[in-house]
Order: C-alpha cells, then sequence, then structure tokens
C-alpha cells in the first residue's frame, strides 16, 4: 500500500474550508437572492458559479433545453418538474438556469460540456419566478419595477410583473388582489413578446400560508385555484414561443406532508387533461431528478474540494475491493453489496468519498427534515474535510474520506450534526458510550489493548446512523463495510459492537441491528440504582437475609437456628443438633482462624441470661460466611435489588404510557408479548427492555443463591 497516495496527496480542499468560521452563505445556495443580485458571488457571479457545479446528466439535459427554448427553438421540453433531493441539485439547477437566461451566450465556455447547441441573446429573456419562502399572501410581497413600487400577492400575479413588467401585471391585478386564477389570455398577454423563463419554488409553503389566512379573506381558498393556474401555465408554456416552465416538488420529508401529497397528485391530473384536449402538454412535461445517485459524491467533490487528481482513484479502488475480499475469506462478516459488479464503480465515481460515506448523509442523515432544510450535507462535509486536514499528522495517511473520519469529538461538528438537526438528546450517549473529548467512555473501555479502535468507529457508525427518526440502526456487516480499509482486521467489528453495547448505556442491540436511543437503556439504569445502593446497606442485607433463609430453613437433620442475636437465642437442651448460622455482620471466618471467633465461642460457651455454662456443647455446629467471600456476596445482593428496581420502573412507565393513551395497561402487555400492531412504539421498546431485564433478574437470584452458598463454607464444631 505504500506506493498508492493518500487524500493528502490527491486532494486540495477550497481555501474556505480552512477559514475561522465556515459562512452559511457558502452552502445555502438561495435563489430568490440570485434573482435580486444580492446572493453570495460563488452563486452570483456566473463564472464562479459554474466553476464549481458538477454538470450532472439531468442538469446538462435541463440546460440544453432550456437554452433552445428560449433561443427559440421548435422542440425541447416546455415544463419540467424538479424533484427534490440529496445534493442541493434542485437550488443548484435553478440557479443555473437563471444565469443561461440573463447571459446565454456569453457563458459559451464555461457550457462547452454541456451539449448545448444554441443559447439565447444575453439581456433578451425575462425570468419570472416565485419563491414560496419569500411570499405572503395577507401582506403581499413588494418590487421595484420601472421606477415604481408594486405590491403581488399570488405566483401569478408576480409571474406576470416580472415577466411583463407594469403592463404585464395590470392584465392580471384584480386576478393577484382577488385569488383568482387568470385566463390563458390574460396570461400570454401580460408575458408580451419577449421569451421568459418561469420559476416556482417551495410553493408548498405559500400554500401553508394561504390556509392560515383568516376565513373571510379573499385569498384563503387560493387552493381551489391550483388546476386552473397549472392548466393555464402549461398550456401557455406548450404553445409560447420561447418559453420554459420549472416547477420544483418538494420531497415527501417536508413538513407540510399532506399538502404536498395533494400538490404531487395533482399536476399528473392537470397534464392528462391537457394532454386530452390539446395532445401536446403531457408529452412535453418532463419530470427531473438534478442529482442522481451515482452523482452525489462528485458534486459534493465539486463544491468542496479545489481540485481533486482522480488519476490514481482506480488503483486505491481496486485495493480497497482486494481487502474486502481477503477479509471476507479469513472469516469476517461485510454487506453483501462489496462484492457487487456495481461497487467498483461506486468507489471510483465518489473519489476521495467512500461509498457508505455518501450513503450515511443522502439515504440516512437526509431522513431528518431540518438536514436538507440546513444544507446539511455541504457544511457538515465542509468541516469533516476541515477536521481531517487538521489531524494530517497524526492520521495513517488515509486513501478515501470514510465514516469514521467524522471526528465528533470537535464541538463544532457536535453542534453541526447534533444542534443544527434538533438531535440534542442523543448527545449524552455520544458523551457516555462512544467518544468524549475527555475520554473514558465505554467504547474505549471495549477497546482497551486491541490492535485498533475498533470500537469507538464501529459505536460511531451505529450512533450517527440512529439518529433520523424511526431508525432501524445498522448492522454489524454495515459497520464494517463503513470502516474498513487495508491495514485493519474487521474481525474486531462486530466484536467491538457487541463488547460495547454491554457495557453501554443508550447502545443497544435489537436483532442483528446496533443502535442509539434517547432514553437510558437497561444498563444505564442499572448502574443508576447500583450506584444508590451503596447508601442502602440495610436495604442489601435484608435482601440477603431473605435468601439465607430460603436456602437454610429447609434442613430436617438440624434445627437451624438462623442469624442468633447472642447465646440466649440457643437453646441448651439434648433434643436437637442444632445449625448455628451466625450473620455476617456479626462475625465472619477465616479457615484455620478459630482462635479468633468471640461471638462464635459465647454461644458455644455460654447459655441463658444468667450465662451459664453450656452444658450440651456437643450438640452446636456453626455455619460461618468466609471474610474474604463477604464483598462479591454483597455485591451480587445489591446488583439482584438493582435489576429489580428496573423492572419496576419500566412496568411504572409502561402503566403510565397505557394511562396516557387511554388503553388498559394489561390489555397492551398482552398485545405486546403477542407482537399484534397498534401498540404504541415507545410501548413496545419498554417490553423489549423488560424482557431482557427479566433474563438478567433471573441470572442475578442464581447469582446470589450461589454467592450466599460460596461464602458460608466455614464449619466450626
Amino acid at each position: 500500500m505504500n506506493d498508492l497516495p493518500s487524500i493528502f496527496q490527491t486532494c486540495q480542499p477550497r481555501p474556505e474550508i480552512f477559514a475561522g468560521s465556515l459562512p452559511d452563505a457558502l452552502f445555502a445556495a438561495d435563489l430568490w437572492e440570485v434573482v435580486q443580485k444580492t446572493a453570495h458571488q460563488d452563486y452570483q457571479d456566473s463564472q464562479r458559479f459554474f466553476a464549481g457545479t458538477y454538470p450532472t446528466t439531468n442538469i446538462k439535459l435541463l440546460l440544453k433545453d432550456v437554452a433552445d427554448r428560449l433561443s427559440g427553438g421548435q422542440g425541447g421540453t416546455s415544463t419540467f418538474r424538479l424533484e427534490t433531493g440529496f445534493g442541493g441539485g434542485k437550488t443548484h439547477s435553478l440557479i443555473a438556469t437563471v444565469h443561461v437566461a440573463r447571459e446565454g451566450r456569453n457563458l459559451s465556455a464555461q457550457l462547452d460540456d454541456y451539449g448545448i447547441t444554441r443559447l439565447p441573446e444575453p439581456g433578451e429573456s425575462r425570468v419570472a419566478v416565485f419563491v414560496g419562502e419569500n411570499s405572503d399572501p395577507l401582506s403581499g410581497i413588494e418590487h421595484e419595477v420601472e421606477g415604481q413600487q408594486v405590491r403581488t400577492y399570488t405566483p401569478w400575479g408576480q409571474i406576470a410583473l416580472m415577466a411583463g413588467g407594469l403592463a404585464g401585471y395590470e392584465q392580471v391585478k384584480e386576478n393577484d388582489l382577488k385569488g383568482v386564477a387568470p385566463s390563458q389570455d390574460a396570461m400570454e398577454k401580460a408575458f408580451g413578446s419577449d421569451p421568459v423563463l418561469i420559476l416556482i419554488d417551495e410553493l408548498i409553503l405559500y400554500m401553508a400560508r394561504c390556509l392560515a389566512l383568516p376565513e373571510e379573506h379573499p385569498r384563503k381558498n387560493l387552493g381551489s385555484q391550483w388546476p386552473t393556474f397549472f392548466q393555464t401555465l402549461f398550456s401557455l408554456a406548450a404553445h409560447r414561443p420561447k418559453t420554459v416552465v420549472i416547477l420544483t416538488l418538494p420531497s415527501e420529508q417536508d413538513a407540510n406532508r399532506r399538502m404536498t401529497g395533494e400538490l404531487k397528485g395533482l399536476l399528473p391530473e392537470v397534464l392528462n387533461i391537457l394532454d386530452e384536449d390539446e395532445k401536446t402538454a403531457a408529452r412535453q412535461a418532463r419530470n427531473l431528478t438534478p442529482t442522481q445517485a451515482t452523482e452525489r459524491a462528485a458534486v459534493l467533490a465539486r463544491r468542496l474540494f479545489e481540485s481533486v487528481d482522480s488519476d490514481k482513484a482506480a488503483a486505491i479502488c481496486e485495493a480497497f475491493l482486494t481487502y474486502y475480499e481477503g477479509q471476507r475469506a479469513a472469516g469476517a462478516t461485510i454487506e453483501p453489496r462489496a462484492f457487487e459488479a456495481g461497487y467498483r464503480d461506486q468507489l471510483v465515481a465518489g473519489y476521495p468519498f467512500h461509498p457508505e460515506l455518501i450513503r450515511l448523509f443522502s439515504e440516512r442523515l437526509a431522513d431528518i427534515p431540518e438536514f436538507q432544510a440546513t444544507r446539511g450535507a455541504l457544511r457538515l462535509m465542509a468541516r469533516m474535510i476541515r477536521s481531517v486536514w487538521e489531524r494530517k499528522d497524526s492520521l495513517n495517511s488515509p486513501f478515501l474520506l470514510q465514516v469514521h473520519h467524522l471526528d465528533l469529538a470537535r464541538s463544532d461538528l457536535r453542534d453541526e450534526l447534533l444542534g443544527r438537526l434538533g438531535r440534542a438528546a442523543f448527545e449524552r450517549g455520544l458523551d457516555v458510550d462512544v467518544i468524549n473529548p475527555s475520554g473514558g467512555t465505554h467504547a474505549t473501555e471495549a477497546e482497551a489493548g486491541w490492535p485498533w479502535r475498533a470500537a469507538s468507529e464501529a459505536s460511531l457508525v451505529a450512533f450517527l446512523h440512529s439518529l433520523p427518526d424511526r431508525s432501524r440502526g445498522v448492522t454489524a456487516s454495515e459497520v464494517a463495510l463503513a470502516i474498513g480499509r487495508p491495514g485493519v482486521d474487521l474481525a474486531y467489528v462486530t466484536r467491538g459492537l457487541q463488547e460495547t453495547e454491554r457495557k453501554a448505556w443508550y447502545m443497544r442491540s435489537e436483532g442483528d441491528h446496533f443502535l442509539f436511543r434517547t432514553r437510558a437503556s437497561i444498563n444505564k439504569r442499572f448502574q443508576e440504582h447500583l450506584a444508590r445502593l451503596q447508601a442502602e446497606p440495610s436495604v442489601v442485607t435484608a435482601t440477603l437475609d431473605d435468601w439465607a433463609q430460603k436456602l437454610y430453613s429447609g434442613c430436617s437433620r438440624f434445627q437451624v437456628i438462623l442469624f442468633p442475636v447472642d447465646h440466649t437465642s440457643v437453646s441448651d437442651t439434648p433434643d436437637r443438633l442444632r445449625l448455628v448460622v451466625v450473620h455476617y455482620d456479626k462475625e465472619c471466618a477465616q479457615v484455620g482462624g478459630g482462635a479468633k471467633l468471640n461471638f462464635t465461642k459465647k454461644i458455644y460457651s455460654t447459655s441463658g441470661v444468667n450465662e451459664s455454662p453450656r452444658g450440651y456443647r456437643n450438640n452446636l455446629v456453626f455455619l460461618l460466611a468466609e471474610s474474604t467471600r463477604l464483598g462479591g456476596l454483597k455485591d451480587a445482593g445489591r446488583a439482584l435489588i438493582a435489576w429489580e428496581r428496573v423492572e419496576k420502573d419500566i412496568e411504572t412507565e409502561q402503566s403510565n404510557l397505557a394511562q396516557a393513551s387511554g388503553s388498559d395497561y394489561q390489555t397492551l402487555k398482552k398485545q405486546a408479548r403477542l407482537g399484534m400492531s397498534g401498540i404504541p412504539v415507545e410501548f413496545s421498546a419498554l417490553e423489549n427492555d423488560l424482557a431482557q431485564v427479566v433474563g438478567k433478574r433471573g441470572e442475578q437470584e442464581i447469582n446470589v443463591r450461589t454467592k450466599v452458598l460460596e461464602a458460608y463454607r466455614i464449619l466450626a464444631f
């Protein structure tokens, strides 16, 4: 491996990444700011923008059709629907179309690789944009047009104003004020004769604001106008020369899920109507996802690195594949996709990012709504890259950026991941079980003396995969693929996860998956109760006394005298042989140490309140605890009580949950045991915990019994 270069030799991050603080504007592309010419220069300056843009297949297709339509081409697509997704492709694509519409042929050098055959004349096209986030159906949005201030309230009002100026707005002014979609004739007159690019973004936010209007407001029921408006707009775009409409469709993770579903259901209906009526519109509408799964890494690399020398990528990826094969042959469990035909292509195309790092961002963290809303992928990756380069001297020449390089001991990365994404409740688990700037986590305890930090790295992967709601966590084979690299033995991964989980407070295993919960695990509950019992010696004593009573009360050959207070508790008569079990708090023994048994000797030699000499001494046999085993006995007693209290805690929580949901506790318990559906998720999770606790309590009962018998092993007679 010495002949392969590390990422420090082949990649150069952008200078901004090493700045004291990374400005949000660097990653938060804002379409409205670009339209208003107030955006960060990385987005406002077309030269810089395209220098940092990876030309994905669908962005090239989009820009080619937009350029062709605005230039007067008769073919091409008139209406695009962009699906939002991981990688920032949606907003980036819209900004790209704005630059093409505004600057046209001036960008021919920057767009040389895009397959564009012709571009519009600079300054010829109008750009009409409606962004739901920058909209207000109640108070409207003010625009300065032709030296005048104009306020618009609806998408059609704003689009008409930006496409046709003051004259254009007059055509639809009444419709804008009253919230009624205009006719196709009015919209066509509003657009005038210039080429026009129409962008509608984040419409769901505007729809939500309309619903919040007072009942009597004229724009309250604007939702009924969407079919008419879209039908008019799409039909106009299909028939009007030099016209393109681009509408973005929100993610299913959008906070307004109901309206998202309504919008996605409405558009196909509108297009079907148009297709039936005009035989054109539906065929010319195209649905695009700007960034495909195979292009995600390249998009990130273009945005985050100034240069990436990928000449060695193929050799590095072959080394990883050879390593995976060797580890599998040695018995390590690795996720099967590593051996699928396309995985080599993923490794090469994603360089310098490992495919499992991209998968973490695009398929797991992207399920958190706040992640995309804050451009989390780029910002988190940028901070991760900076931390890797700052640890350049201590890291062992990494060949790829992998999940374990996300150093959550750093406050900036931790804040970015947990704070911005609203996952602060997970931080306690991170500190206790995975990684802590002060050290001493359960993972580091598990891997003490190991050749590499397998437990810490593996538990970090499990932690990251646990952050989305309803996450199942991750399997050991997936973890092995995520952190495996030439030079490490993956046999330690499964062991690291299992050893950490045994000690952990917040990490747990469910089936073959490892994951973190925000509520303390049964181990955490156990440890807390165990600590409290240090201050409750009488409770421990009472429990051990009960167990001794159970163990020795059934002896038929002896009269058992359990834990006598003094010599008066033992009768001096010839009728029975007596087994005197001396309480360990009264006196313990050592093998061969009979001369020191003062309490026992007192009973042996004395009887009655008058302390008369005992006459039937040979009737007495004494059973004493060995002093060296007393600590283990008390520890076992504390552990048993702690598990009993954990069991009671969980049952109390379940009872409270049942009461809060208006359900019968015992009925829910029965349904949970039968694996029935419809049970509150937290109740089922607690039922799983309870099953483990009952098992551990049973084990500890056996342990206490054993410890009592092992401790009471010295006979004196």
